[in-house]
């Protein structure tokens, strides 16, 4: 993005009111339009800088259709997202052969030849993309321990949260075992991460 287009929308950001508009997504508001008998989309963020996104079947029900901030950079190199440098290990994607790839044909050396590896082989293998990934090496007791704490402590904030939940409203919450998607045996995983807090 250009300094002045930068500058532009950066100015745009700073005269918004309407506090849907600070954060990285935000949802569509609607209005009745009585004369149609149909929901109207009202307050749309500004498309220099939200993108939309899906669509609501039913307006003000389902909350399908949201804007997200667009930024041209990479997230990871964005400083308002990501407050440290990234971790991602990058490997570059690759297409094509470099080893017995087709020379070019017979007028291939008249213009501008074959491009050939270090080895000094013809090659077609070019860059198309690039691999983003968190690569964690750790010993499989190690993360079945982790697994088990994780889920304990889970199951003792859905414990908690149903003791509150029933001295409010005289009744358990709907959140139930699994809801945080802790799995195996939460009662032993309690007693577990009990024992080791």
């Amino acid at each position: 993005m250009a300094s002045g287009e930068r500058q532009r929308v950066e100015m745009i950001l700073g005269n918004m009111t309407d506090s849907r508009f600070k954060s990285n997504v935000c949802r569509p508001a609607y209005k009745r339009n009585e004369r149609l008998n149909n929901f109207e989309e009202t307050d749309f963020p500004p498309k220099e800088v939200y993108e939309p996104l899906g669509w609501d079947r039913e307006p003000g029900v389902s909350t399908e259709k949201h804007y997200r901030k667009f930024y041209e950079d990479e997230l990871e190199t964005v400083e308002e997202i990501m407050s440290t440098p990234s971790e991602f290990d990058q490997y570059m994607l690759k297409k094509g052969q470099s080893r017995g790839a087709a020379s070019g044909g017979m007028l291939g050396g008249l213009f501008g030849g074959a491009k050939v590896d270090e080895s000094g082989a013809a090659s077609d293998e070019k860059e198309v993309g690039k691999f983003k990934a968190l690569i964690t090496i750790s010993q499989k007791g190690d993360e079945e321990r982790k697994a088990r704490l994780k889920s304990g402590k889970l199951g003792r904030i859905i414990q908690l949260v149903n003791e509150i939940h029933t001295k409010r409203f005289g009744k358990a919450s709907d959140i139930g075992p699994g809801f945080f998607g802790e799995t195996g045996d939460v009662e032993e995983a309690m007693a577990t991460s009990l024992l080791s807090s």
